[in-house]
C-alpha cells in the first residue's frame, strides 16, 4: 500500500509540475528465449512425426503499446506505460489442429534520464538521447487449444492467469519531427526472474512428462518506433 502511495504522488507530481508532457503510442518487436518451454514444444514436435505443420518454437512477435511521459525535474521524465504482445505457434495434421497462444501485458513504471539536458536552462537539441529504468508488473495468459477448443488440465479447461514481475533498463533517443510530435526509435531488455507457466507442459502434452520444467528465468529484448505527441509546451522550451 506505501508503495502504491508514492507511486500515486509520483506520477500527480508529475502532472501539477509539468507544462511538458507526452503521450505516447509505439509498436515494435519483441524476441526471448525461453528455454524451457520451448523444450516441450520441441518434445511435442519429436513425439508426433506425423505433423504437416510443426509447432514454431516462441521467439518473436509483434508488441503494441500506449504511454505518458512527465517531468519531474531537469532531464528527468516519469513514464508510465503498458504494453501488450502476443508470441503465437501453431501445428497441423489432418485430424487436429493445434495453437499456442501466449498472450502477455506489461504495466510499468520507468524513470527516462536525459544526461545531456541536467545543466541545461532550456532545450534547443533536436536530437535528444535518454536512458531508461524501471519496472513493473506483467500478467502472461497461456491457451492451448486443439481443434479451437481448450485443451485441459485433471479435467479443467487450461487458461491460468500468471502475474509476475520485471526489471528493464534501455537507451533511446527522441527526434524533433514536427511542431509538438517527436520520434524515438529505443531497444528495451526486460528480466524476470521467474516466471511459472503452471502445467503448460501437462496441457500441451496431455500428461506429465519427466525432464519438462514449466518455470524459468526469461529475458526479452523490444526494439519499438514510438510516436510522442506533446501535450504542453514548456515555455523555455526552444527548437
Amino acid at each position: 500500500m506505501k508503495k502504491l502511495l508514492i507511486l500515486s504522488c509520483l506520477f500527480g507530481i508529475s502532472f501539477l509540475t509539468s507544462a511538458q508532457n507526452y503521450l505516447h503510442l509505439n509498436g515494435g518487436y519483441s524476441i526471448m528465449n525461453p528455454k524451457e518451454w520451448n523444450k516441450t514444444i520441441a518434445t511435442y514436435n519429436f513425439t508426433r512425426p506425423w505433423l504437416k505443420n510443426e509447432l514454431t518454437t516462441l521467439h518473436r512477435d509483434w508488441s503494441y503499446g500506449l504511454g505518458y511521459s512527465g517531468v519531474i525535474a531537469r532531464g528527468m521524465f516519469i513514464s508510465p506505460e503498458a504494453n501488450y504482445t502476443k508470441f503465437t505457434s501453431q501445428s497441423t495434421n489432418e485430424n487436429i489442429n493445434t495453437t499456442i497462444k501466449l498472450n502477455w501485458l506489461r504495466g510499468s513504471l520507468y524513470l527516462d534520464l536525459y544526461p545531456l539536458e541536467f545543466n541545461l536552462d532550456s532545450v534547443g537539441s533536436k536530437t535528444r538521447p535518454f536512458v531508461r529504468l524501471g519496472g513493473g508488473a506483467t500478467c502472461l495468459l497461456p491457451r492451448i487449444t486443439q481443434n479451437d477448443s481448450l485443451t485441459t488440465v485433471d479435467d479443467e479447461p487450461y487458461n491460468p492467469v500468471i502475474w509476475s514481475y520485471q526489471l528493464t533498463g534501455g537507451v533511446g533517443c527522441r527526434f524533433y519531427l514536427a511542431k509538438h510530435i517527436d520520434l524515438i526509435p529505443m531497444v528495451l531488455y526486460h528480466y524476470q526472474p521467474k516466471v511459472n507457466l503452471e502445467d503448460f507442459s501437462y496441457a500441451l502434452h496431455g500428461s506429465r512428462l519427466p525432464g519438462l520444467v514449466d518455470e524459468q528465468k526469461l529475458s526479452t529484448i523490444q526494439f519499438f518506433l514510438t510516436l510522442s505527441i506533446r501535450l504542453g509546451r514548456n515555455e523555455e522550451e526552444t527548437r
